[in-house]
């Protein structure tokens, strides 16, 4: 196996191939990923400092002699696992920046409620208690618009590195070794 600069190999020891994919756990028939691979295979991904614009990753497996043959399985599981993932972290991605988008118009929509509100008590009294009352309401009326603000600038980040990461793994060049 060649690996160049954007490359990452991630190697794994596992008991058999059918624990790997977790035959006797799962209920469903088509071979889904046992827990703690899946877990491994995250952490070791997520630890290294990596751009994933071009990575590829490489994922070895050492497996007893006789599930030498089954990288077509392990191949196949990994890759639909990771797809989900995938897919997964694309719903909560429009999920963010749909509710995002809702809450920096209703926020849009009390801030101007507070500055009408505001500039009517400035109007109508002067006085300190006046600007007291009205420079609070434009402090409070900001204050709404930080959380949707927030969402729509910074949520999205931890949840596309997942996505993207998902992709690059779901992508992996698969290979199977035999241990002693």
């Amino acid at each position: 196996m060649t690996t160049n600069s954007n490359s990452t190999a991630i190697t794994l020891a596992v008991h058999s191939v059918d624990q790997l994919l977790d035959v006797e756990g799962s209920p469903l028939i088509e071979p889904r990923l046992h827990p703690d691979v899946v877990r491994a295979i995250w952490e070791s991904a997520r630890s290294r400092r990596i751009k994933l614009r071009d990575v590829s990753f490489f994922l070895t497996f050492e497996v007893p002699v006789a599930d030498a043959n089954r990288t077509d399985d392990v191949r196949h599981a990994l890759c639909s696992h990771f797809q989900s993932e995938c897919a997964e972290a694309t719903n909560e991605l429009r999920d963010v920046f749909r509710r995002g988008r809702i809450g920096l118009v209703i926020s849009l929509g009390i801030v101007a409620l507070l500055i009408l509100i505001s500039e009517a008590i400035q109007l109508l009294e002067g006085g300190r208690f006046a600007t007291l009352l009205t420079e609070s309401l434009v402090i409070i009326g900001w204050v709404v618009l930080w959380v949707p603000t927030e969402s729509l600038l910074f949520d999205h980040f931890p949840i596309r590195r997942r996505q993207n990461l998902a992709r690059a793994l779901g992508n992996a060049e698969v290979t199977l070794v035999t241990r002693p």
